[in-house]
């Protein structure tokens, strides 16, 4: 079965990145000018996009196992990820952009942690379970892996992605083929990754990249 129907890409292209990038650029500003949701949504696609990881993955950042450099902000994941079997949790690092503020996940990162949003919602005592992302609504209790696609998906859809093709799992193939486009190496982009193997990457993530506005189709929606 697995030789006369192997696993296939889901997608024959992804989307720009850049029309995100304009989005925050035009319409979103800097991150202490924006509402509670505003910043959210901003900051769970700044860090799918900046670490190509899964929204499992996000879901498990923790704000225990942070640690702040002058060249970005490593988090220890406090559990192993969704696809991996076995060896210690992975590690995530999120490079700062210092000419780019407006685009710079680390410091809306910051913002969202300290300045004025979430720090008076969070638990005070050292040790203490401390997940990165809280709801906005009342209450503001840890939101689940779900809910932080639902945001990815909304902000893909503010931009003018066709989000009936792509969802939030797609953040993984456009940020990593827009980052190979651009000359960065392979190594590097499966490191940031976390793909173990070259042939991952360039088989079911490495796509073209699509002109805005044009219609995306999933591989196999006309084909089958």
């Amino acid at each position: 079965m697995f030789n006369k129907r192997p696993p296939l890409p889901k997608y024959r292209s992804t989307w720009d990145v850049n029309v995100v990038i304009s989005l925050f650029q035009n319409n979103r500003g800097h991150s202490d000018t924006l509402s509670l949701k505003q910043l959210s949504y901003k900051l769970a696609m700044l860090l799918a996009l900046s670490s190509a990881a899964h929204s499992s993955d996000i879901f498990l950042l923790d704000l225990r196992f942070r640690s702040f450099s002058q060249e970005g902000v490593t988090f220890q994941l406090a559990s192993p990820s969704k696809t991996r079997r076995s060896g210690p949790p992975r590690s995530i690092f999120i490079k700062r952009l210092i000419t780019e503020p407006i685009l710079c996940p680390v410091s809306t990162l910051e913002s969202y942690m300290y300045e004025r949003a979430t720090l008076s919602f969070r638990p005070q005592g050292s040790g203490m379970a401390n997940p990165l992302f809280l709801s906005f609504n009342r209450h503001h209790k840890p939101v689940a892996s779900s809910t932080i696609s639902r945001w990815i998906t909304a902000t893909m859809k503010e931009a003018g992605i066709d989000t009936d093709a792509f969802q939030a799992h797609s953040t993984r193939a456009a940020a990593s083929s827009r980052a190979r486009s651009t000359g960065v190496p392979v190594e590097d982009i499966l490191k940031c990754a976390g793909w173990s193997r070259r042939s991952t990457f360039e088989r079911f993530y490495y796509k073209p990249i699509s002109e805005p506005h044009l219609d995306i189709v999933p591989s196999g929606s006309q084909d089958s």
